[in-house]
């Protein structure tokens, strides 16, 4: 997980719901520890100390980002741990201030990752609109042969003759 980068922890990772569901303990220690360890490199002295704070705010990390991967909240522990998603954090890092650097990566990290992901790769298709299918489709000539025609004479001649 070190050497991960956002785009291939989105396109490669394990999604959090998916790993609690094949073992929800493991995954859970693993978040506890991973954010005991953030807390401790951050170093702020009003901090995510107390077992229950450091339960209650993994709790809120998989309640608020469900379709994070283990990637990518490994990715948020180290930025923080470097001062880079949030480098203003005046001697206290609690809940709060967890949240808002998971938003932070979300807005500015993640969103343009999924944007990419959403792209069109082949612009052959812009220079072909919907509506000029439809045409095509729908609005093709009708070949009919002249029996066709004779056909269809008779038979609206004996609809008419049946009223």
């Amino acid at each position: 997980m070190r050497n991960m980068t956002p785009e291939k922890a989105w396109n490669e990772g394990t999604n959090i719901m998916t790993a609690l569901r094949i073992d929800g303990a493991v995954v859970r220690a693993w978040l506890a520890t991973r954010l005991a360890e953030t807390v401790k490199a951050v170093g702020a002295k009003r901090s995510l100390y107390e077992t229950t704070q450091l339960t209650d705010a993994c709790d809120a990390i998989i309640e608020e980002f469900p379709t994070l991967k283990l990637e990518e909240i490994a990715y948020v522990f180290r930025q923080l741990e470097r001062g880079k998603l949030l480098p203003d954090l005046y001697g206290s890092f609690l809940t709060r201030d967890l949240m808002e650097a998971f938003r932070k990566y979300e807005s500015e990290v993640r969103a343009p990752i999924l944007e990419k992901s959403h792209e069109v790769k082949d612009p052959r298709h812009w220079t072909e609109r919907t509506s000029e299918k439809l045409d095509a489709e729908f609005f093709r000539p009708i070949l009919l042969t002249e029996q066709d025609m004779l056909d269809i004479e008779k038979y609206g001649k004996a609809a008419d003759d049946k009223e």
